[in-house]
């Protein structure tokens, strides 16, 4: 168990009714172990098919920084990762309720015999469910709380099939009619790859959205 706070910056482009793209930086910082993080840079083309659903495709890159077992010393182990995913959403008594389906292709290196990278990447995939309600308070604040489990599947998955599970409950405000801030909590729980133990961390997180609408 160690804490964990999340910094998550969003910049939305609206090209029109349907179309739009959207850029996201995250930095994930352990509190516990001084230069550990991990960090990610994606970019989302997504297309509305009609009032409640909308699909898209998109591209990550991701680091992770962790302490070499073998010396002790930091270590960067990159991920390039292409998703797509279809959402359906809808308002039901003013609350605001979105569902996601997101598929992973997960070309990454690991850490190998005496701590070494692995020169070459490997090819798994990961399936990520994620149910969402957004309660108003006000015109301005909103309550939301999600959760969304990942399952994994792969020639390098054996006794992890599942991934994790993120936990969230947070606020909302909108600062500006195209300028949000969000904080609050998530629990987010991780299979180890032996299958039989588990790592949980309590995050803090603060995001940041920002809408252009052309």
């Amino acid at each position: 168990s160690q804490p964990v706070i999340w910094f998550t910056a969003t910049e939305k482009l609206l090209l029109n009714d349907t179309w739009n793209v959207k850029l996201n930086i995250q930095q994930r910082q352990f509190v516990n172990t001084p230069g550990s993080f991990q960090f990610l840079a994606s970019g989302t083309l997504e297309r509305k098919l009609n009032k409640n659903f909308s699909t898209g495709m998109g591209f990550m890159f991701f680091d992770f920084r962790l302490a070499n077992p073998a010396d002790g010393d930091l270590v960067d182990l990159p991920e390039l990762r292409p998703y797509e995913y279809v959402t359906f959403s809808y308002v039901r008594n003013r609350l605001k309720f979105f569902n996601r389906l997101l598929v992973e292709q997960r070309f990454q290196k690991h850490l190998a015999g005496e701590g070494m990278v692995t020169p070459n990447y490997h090819l798994n995939h990961r399936i990520r469910l994620k149910w969402q309600i957004s309660i108003p308070l006000s015109s301005k604040l909103s309550l939301i709380a999600s959760d969304e489990p990942m399952i994994n599947f792969g020639p390098d998955i054996d006794r992890n099939t599942f991934d994790q599970n993120r936990l969230i409950v947070m606020g909302s405000y909108k600062l500006r009619e195209n300028l949000t801030l969000g904080t609050g909590y998530m629990n987010w729980i991780f299979q180890r790859v032996g299958g039989k133990s588990f790592d949980i961390r309590h995050v803090w997180l603060i995001e940041l959205s920002h809408i252009i609408r052309r």
